[in-house]
């Protein structure tokens, strides 16, 4: 692909602002929701936890898969991992986690991303990160907390960008 042609989406990546948005149900058959989603942008997003239960002040590795669902090559826009997922961590009362200090650099510094790369998924093909949610959000406390993401993507057949939201994730923490 011909710089000229990679340009736009690279100055369009780095202007977009990813906003926080719900998660869907937890399973592994896809729920009329999700289809929808996966229709009008063609990728599925799903969390997969390494552990679902961990001790305190252990990390918590994720792994954020992101799937082209449908039957042609589609773009997805890189920089690093922790900043292409827009992430929501809930304890078991729904109250929203207060992120680490790492976390808070990251997200006060959103707009500062020197790496962006077009890459190309295939029909089918799915792209792995994984993210340790422990170094973002403070986890120390035993209990049990919710995780769920979001990333910004083109819409299918269309310039605009939307959300991809995955299923909601849940993690014990024990002493």
């Amino acid at each position: 692909m011909r710089i000229s042609r990679i340009l736009p989406l690279l100055v369009l990546g780095a202007a977009m602002s990813v906003t926080m948005a719900g998660g869907s149900k937890s399973g592994s058959s896809l729920n009329v929701w999700e289809k929808k989603m996966a229709n009008s942008t063609g990728f599925r997003l799903s969390l997969l936890a390494k552990k679902s239960q961990v001790k305190a002040h252990e990390p918590i590795l994720v792994d954020f898969l992101i799937q082209n669902v449908t039957k042609k090559t589609l773009a997805l826009i890189e920089s690093f991992p922790e900043r292409e997922y827009e992430i929501e961590v809930k304890n078991l009362r729904r109250e929203l986690v207060k992120l680490t200090k790492r976390g808070e650099t990251l997200r006060n510094n959103k707009g500062a991303d020197f790496r962006l790369l077009a890459i190309k998924v295939k029909a089918g093909e799915q792209h792995k990160d994984t993210i340790d949610v422990a170094s973002l959000y403070d986890l120390s406390v035993p209990g049990v907390y919710y995780v769920k993401a979001s990333r910004r993507v083109e819409k299918l057949n269309s310039n605009a960008w939307t959300d991809v939201e995955s299923n909601t994730l849940t993690i014990t923490v024990v002493p």
